[in-house]
């Protein structure tokens, strides 16, 4: 059921409005937990110096329509220095920290 749903959000491009209000739920908790873990990654290469090699994956669940439109919402969730690089790498709105 997830895997067939966030298929069809990578593949197709899907935004919010072309899911349920439960499936939307679930693509974002994916989301945010995808980013989490890759934060969790960021925050350990700081400790380690090794942060100018950090790099995050591509992928069109972290730059596609969705991303776009919930990451204004999840933003605070991420540490800002992380938050700054999501942005540029997948090129998301809105930029700068809150």
């Amino acid at each position: 059921m997830w895997g067939e749903l966030l298929s069809r959000v990578v593949n197709d491009d899907l935004g919010r409005e072309d899911l349920s209000d439960a499936e939307a739920m679930r693509v974002e908790l994916l989301y945010t937990s995808a980013l989490h873990g890759w934060e969790t990654g960021f925050l350990n290469s700081i400790e380690s110096g090794t942060d100018h090699a950090f790099e995050l994956p591509d992928g069109v669940l972290f730059g596609g329509r969705f991303s776009r439109e919930t990451w204004s919402g999840v933003r605070s969730e991420f540490n800002n220095r992380f938050a700054d690089l999501v942005e540029d790498r997948y090129d998301l709105p809105p930029k700068s920290a809150p």
